[in-house]
């Protein structure tokens, strides 16, 4: 939601990559929030649209980070589908354009940034 606006992850097929950061309240995920706010704008294709998903508690903070929608909503934690179910935090998911999920990164690493800006390199 942006104002009165209702969006969903389908509004933005077709623009570029989506990018979905789970994370929840650890130390992990605050070390990828700090690297994602320090190298956001180096990350490879201006179309690509970053979400981070924040969990805590029974709630999600959803919060668009890249593709100039500032936007940030917070729902129940049970609004998210399953199917975005991650096995740890932090994990990042990676969309093309179709809407197909193409690259999980599971875990947290200081590469991984690096390694996702090389598969999206690769992969315009």
């Amino acid at each position: 939601m942006k104002g009165t606006a209702v969006y969903s992850l389908s509004n933005f097929l077709g623009k570029g990559n989506i990018i979905l950061a789970f994370m929840d309240n650890g130390r992990d995920s605050d070390m990828l929030k700090k690297l994602i706010s320090g190298t956001m704008g180096k990350i490879p294709g201006k179309n690509n649209i970053w979400f981070n998903i924040t969990y805590s508690g029974g709630h999600a903070v959803i919060e668009a980070v890249s593709g100039g929608l500032d936007m940030r909503y917070r729902t129940l934690k049970t609004n998210i589908p399953k199917i975005y179910t991650m096995p740890c935090y932090p994990s990042v998911l990676i969309m093309d354009r179709a809407g197909v999920v193409q690259f999980i990164y599971a875990g947290y690493s200081p590469t991984v940034i690096g390694d996702i800006s090389n598969w999206l390199e690769k992969n315009r």
